[in-house]
């Protein structure tokens, strides 16, 4: 994740999840039977079929529940159990019958079609949903919907190469784009708390047809690689759409960009589940992050409460209205908004330059997935999917934006390039600049450490030997690098220097304080006290820099250049 973005990026927008033999039960069982269902909350809106895969067997409109079984278990509608290639169908027990992505509207735009008696508004809002499921799902086609094809038996190919190379290349695993995906869309209006929640269910079968027509598995770990720049499309697509039929504006909010206008206390009031998460998180002492939030949403999700014999948003809008922000209110607000005027997106290199650092932030190279999710993020008043291309294609196209020449497709920043030569630069030419530590010193200090192993002594006598300005230790984890750090210490202090140290998070700083009796901070404070005036506590210093692996380049080249 990268700074200035990380917020959108957790999962809240869209979610996946593999679906489990069946599991498709739970959307068709809640659709409504009928129109007058439909508004009173005993059902949801029936499915309909997206995606060029489902177009490919045939299927569009309304999703038939015999259709969606077959599909999921990998077999062609109307075929009586064949597959899509036209044979009998093999189940495997652990065979994954597809996956369910999960696109949430902005928590504003749900309440706003909760409280709204204007069944325009509410009709455009619902549009606009459909819009931007569809374009970030074509999107996902385009990008990410592949197949596997080719032989994994390394002895065959092996035996095959020696015969002939150029079939033991053909038939190499490889992988190649689908045609499309098969998906069916189901549109939600409540979350398990029963708070006004439109997310659309998509239901993604794990069947595509390969560039030689044959139907397999599709190949799953790219589209979980890029769903959370599909999440981002959809957002981006969606405020496009309800800025453009609607003339709504946006504001920031705590995880994407929300409707102004609307109050964040209401929408506070409305996130009951969140609360509950939220609760039940900080009750269990569960880390906050994905894995934590997944075992939340597991361990506090229920059925969802149904109303009967009265509108589905009655009881909402009666709550808003308690609140102080009724029907009235958004009448109000929406007779407020004038025709939309679209200001024009400039994709100068100073907007290139925002999104490059975006992204190697904390991490050196991105892929194209990255470059999606972050330039749909800061389209913060929307935009199409034709702009959202368009922009990518003019980013990639900046001298800002430099290839790594990996064959997955990745770049970097020129930015971050400089910072690079200039750090390699800070230590080539401070080679042979100190005295290194008399070995008497040192192995004074090492009598200390009876204990130390044979590699960890050489180490330490290496680097206290050493007339650089920078020495390096590598070590794999378990070889004892805290230990021989803290034998490091103790040569430089039986010199008469002074060590301290530095790590990128406060626990390895904490850590390398405790175990090498190192007085450590955070790169982050250390270089903030050198901003506000302090420095090193005398030219006798010895710097440790402790996990520099895990350091961001800009922060290491920093710390680096100001110590030498």
């Amino acid at each position: 994740m990268n700074s200035g973005t990380s917020k959108a990026f957790d999962g809240r927008v869209l979610s996946i999840a593999k679906l489990r033999v069946g599991q498709e039960a739970y959307q068709l069982s809640g659709v409504a039977q009928s129109l007058d269902d439909y508004y009173t909350g005993a059902g949801e809106a029936s499915g309909q079929w997206a995606g060029i895969g489902a177009e490919r067997l045939g299927m569009s409109g309304e999703v038939a529940a015999d259709d969606l079984r077959a599909v999921l278990a990998g077999m062609a509608p109307g075929t009586g159990g064949l597959t899509p290639n036209g044979e009998t169908i093999r189940p495997h027990p652990r065979r994954v019958p597809g996956f369910d992505l999960t696109f949430k509207a902005p928590k504003s735009v749900s309440v706003l079609y909760a409280v709204t008696d204007d069944p325009r508004v509410q009709g455009a809002i619902i549009d606009a949903g459909e819009v931007a499921v569809r374009a970030a799902l074509g999107w996902l086609e385009r990008e990410a919907a592949h197949v596997r094809r080719g032989n994994g038996d390394a002895a065959y190919i092996n035996d095959l190469a020696a015969r002939d190379p150029e079939a033991a290349d053909a038939a190499r695993i490889r992988t190649l784009p689908a045609t499309g995906l098969v998906a069916a869309m189901f549109r939600h209006r409540t979350s398990r708390a029963g708070d006004p929640l439109l997310h659309w269910h998509t239901l993604v079968a794990n069947l595509a047809e390969g560039p030689d027509g044959r139907w397999t598995a599709i190949v799953h770990p790219d589209i979980y690689h890029a769903v959370r720049a599909a999440g981002e499309v959809f957002q981006t697509v969606l405020r496009d759409e309800l800025s453009t039929t609607l003339g709504l504006t946006w504001r920031p909010g705590r995880h994407v960009p929300e409707v102004a206008g609307v109050p964040q206390g209401l929408l506070d009031m409305f996130s009951k589940r969140s609360k509950e998460i939220e609760d039940w998180l900080e009750a269990t002492g569960t880390p906050g992050d994905r894995a934590g939030r997944q075992a939340a949403v597991l361990a506090t999700r229920r059925a969802k409460p149904e109303v009967e014999s009265e509108r589905f948003d009655t009881a909402w809008k009666a709550e808003a209205t308690a609140y102080g922000w009724g029907p009235e209110h958004a009448e109000t607000l929406m007779s407020s908004l004038g025709h939309p005027t679209a200001a024009p997106l400039v994709v100068d290199d100073a907007w290139v330059g925002r999104i490059a650092r975006d992204l190697t932030e904390h991490d050196a190279t991105f892929d194209r997935y990255d470059l999606v999710q972050v330039v749909a993020f800061r389209l913060e008043t929307g935009a199409s999917m034709r702009t959202i291309e368009r922009t990518v294609a003019a980013v990639l196209a900046s001298p800002l934006v430099v290839p790594v020449g990996d064959k997955h497709g990745r770049w970097t920043s020129s930015e971050l390039l400089d910072i690079e030569r200039r750090l390699l630069t800070t230590a080539s030419s401070s080679v042979g600049t100190r005295n290194r530590v008399d070995e008497v010193v040192v192995a004074s200090a090492l009598a200390g450490f009876p204990t130390i192993g044979t590699d960890q002594h050489a180490a330490v006598m290496v680097l206290a030997g050493s007339t650089d300005a920078v020495s390096v230790l590598v070590g794999p984890a378990g070889t004892g690098k805290t230990f021989t750090l803290d034998a490091v210490r103790a040569a430089y202090e039986h010199a008469g220097y002074q060590v301290i140290g530095v790590a990128p998070s406060a626990r390895a700083a904490h850590e390398l304080e405790q175990g090498a009796h190192i007085p450590s901070v955070t790169m982050h404070r250390l270089l903030g006290s050198w901003e506000r005036g302090f420095d090193l506590p005398n030219p006798s210093t010895v710097l440790v820099v402790d996990e520099s692996a895990m350091a961001g380049t800009r922060e290491l080249e920093a710390v680096v250049a100001r110590a030498v």
